[in-house]
C-alpha cells in the first residue's frame, strides 16, 4: 500500500510499448479502481538475448503517459536471463520497492489454477518421476522446452498444454513462493486481439532508416561481438565463466568463430537440438556484456530465496534499483524503497565504490551490478547515436 492505495506491479520488457501493454493496464485499473502501477521494466536489453528497440527511457516514459505511476529497471543480469532468472529478479525488485501487494501479469491458458500446480511441482523438491520424464524427452530429440510441456501434460494427467506465453506467468508464481513474498498474484488472460511486440518490431525493421535515437537492432552489435569473442580467445579466457555459457556451448563458439560475421548469423552457425536460438543469444550477450556466471549465482542465493538457510538471509532486497520514470506524486513513495532508490547513476557509484573498497561481499556485488548496467547503457548508446549520459531525476528523467 502507498498512500492507502492499493500497488500493483507489473514486470515488463516494452519492447516497444503497445495497445497490448495498455489493455493490461486497463484491467488492473477494473480491478483495481484506485490502485498504482508500478512498473520493473528491462532496461537496455531484453530477455530474448537483444537490444531493446527504443531507449530505456523512451519506452518508460510512453508508459508512465500510459497509465503507470512509477517505472523501474530491472537490472541487465536479470533482464538478460532466462526465464527463471528473469522471473525471479522481477520479483526481487518488485519486493525491494517496499509497498507492492499484488503481481499482475498476463496468460494465455483458461486454467489459472493448472499454472499454480505447475508452479507448486517445480517450486518443491524435484519429482525423479517428473524429471524422468523431461530426461525421456530430451533423449528422443526434443528442446527443453518442448520436453518440459509434454512431461508436464503426462505427469498431471491433463491434455492441456502449457503454452510459451504462460512459461513466465509460472516462473513469476515459483519467484513468488521461493521468496516467501506476500506479494499476491492477479492473472489476466491475454487479449489475441493486440499486434504482438514481435510483429511490431518486424514491421518496424523492415521500414527502419536508424534514426539518431533509434531503432536498435542485434546485428548493430556484430563487429562489437566478433571483436570481444577473438580478443578473449586469444587471451585464453574461459569462456565458460559467462552466464549461461556452458562448457559445450564454449567449445563450440570457438570452433564455430570464423563462421559468421553478424550477431544473428553467428547464432544460427551455433544453434543445434541441445541449444535454442534464444538460450545462444542470451550466452552470446553475456559475453559481450560482461556478465559472469559467478555474478548471477550470487543473486540466486541472496536475494532469489533458492538457498534457504538459518543462518542468513537469502531474500535480501537488491542493493539498487534505478528510477527511470514517475509522475510527481510518485516521489515520496522512493523514501519507502528497501534498495537504494537511483537516481544519478554517478552519485551512486561514487557511493558504492567507497562501500566495496572496504571488501565486503554484498558490496563488491552491488558494484559489478552497477558496472554491468553501465557498460550496457555505454554500448547501446554507442551503437544508437546517442551520448552517453547519466541522467538527473530532473532532467532526463520523466516526471508527469
Amino acid at each position: 500500500m502507498f498512500d492507502n492505495r492499493p500497488v500493483i506491479g507489473v514486470i515488463a520488457e516494452f519492447n516497444p510499448f503497445h495497445d497490448g501493454h495498455r489493455y493490461l493496464f486497463q484491467n488492473i485499473k477494473e480491478s483495481f479502481p484506485d490502485s498504482i502501477i508500478v512498473v520493473v521494466m528491462s532496461g537496455d536489453f531484453v530477455q530474448r538475448g537483444e537490444p531493446a528497440i527504443f531507449h530505456k527511457f523512451q519506452r518508460a516514459e510512453e508508459a508512465v503517459s500510459d497509465g503507470a505511476d512509477l517505472c523501474v529497471q530491472l537490472p541487465t543480469v536479470f533482464s538478460t536471463a532466462a526465464a527463471a532468472d528473469f522471473a525471479a529478479g522481477g520479483i526481487a525488485a518488485l519486493r525491494s520497492i517496499g509497498c507492492v501487494d499484488y503481481i499482475a501479469f498476463g496468460v494465455e491458458s483458461e486454467n489459472k489454477e493448472l499454472l499454480e500446480k505447475i508452479a507448486a511441482l517445480e517450486s518443491s523438491e524435484k519429482e525423479e518421476v517428473y524429471e524422468a520424464l523431461i530426461r525421456s524427452g530430451l533423449e528422443k530429440g526434443l528442446s527443453y522446452p518442448r520436453a518440459r510441456s509434454l512431461a508436464l501434460t503426462q505427469f498431471l494427467e491433463t491434455d492441456e498444454i502449457l503454452w510459451p506465453n504462460d512459461i513466465l506467468g509460472v516462473e513469476y508464481l515459483k519467484a513468488l513462493h521461493m521468496q516467501e513474498t506476500d506479494i499476491k498474484p492477479v492473472m489476466i488472460h491475454r487479449d489475441q486481439s493486440y499486434q504482438s511486440a514481435h510483429a511490431i518490431r518486424d514491421e518496424i525493421r523492415k521500414n527502419s532508416t536508424h534514426d539518431t535515437e533509434g531503432p536498435v537492432f542485434l546485428d548493430d552489435f556484430s563487429t562489437m561481438l566478433t571483436y570481444r569473442i577473438l580478443s578473449l580467445v586469444c587471451e585464453k579466457e574461459n569462456l565458460s565463466a559467462f552466464s549461461g555459457v556452458s562448457l559445450e556451448l564454449a567449445q563450440t563458439i570457438r570452433k564455430e568463430l570464423f563462421t559468421a560475421a553478424c550477431f544473428s548469423d553467428r547464432i544460427m552457425s551455433l544453434k543445434t537440438r541441445n541449444f535454442t536460438y534464444s538460450r545462444i543469444s542470451r550466452a552470446l550477450l553475456h559475453i559481450l556484456l560482461d556478465i559472469k556466471e559467478d555474478t548471477t549465482e550470487y543473486f540466486r542465493h541472496s536475494c532469489f530465496g533458492m538457498e534457504k538457510s538459518d543462518s542468513c538471509n537469502t531474500t535480501m532486497p537488491l542493493p539498487y534499483l534505478q528510477v527511470l520514470a514517475l509522475r510527481k506524486d510518485m516521489k515520496p513513495c522512493l523514501g519507502g524503497f528497501l534498495s537504494e532508490p537511483v537516481t544519478t547513476v554517478e552519485n551512486y557509484r561514487r557511493k558504492i565504490e567507497c562501500k566495496a573498497s572496504q571488501g565486503r561481499k554484498e558490496d563488491i556485488y552491488a558494484m559489478t551490478l552497477l558496472e554491468n548496467d553501465i557498460f550496457a547503457a555505454a554500448l547501446y548508446n554507442a551503437v544508437a547515436g546517442t551520448e552517453q549520459k547519466f541522467p538527473h531525476l530532473s532532467s532526463r528523467l520523466h516526471v508527469l
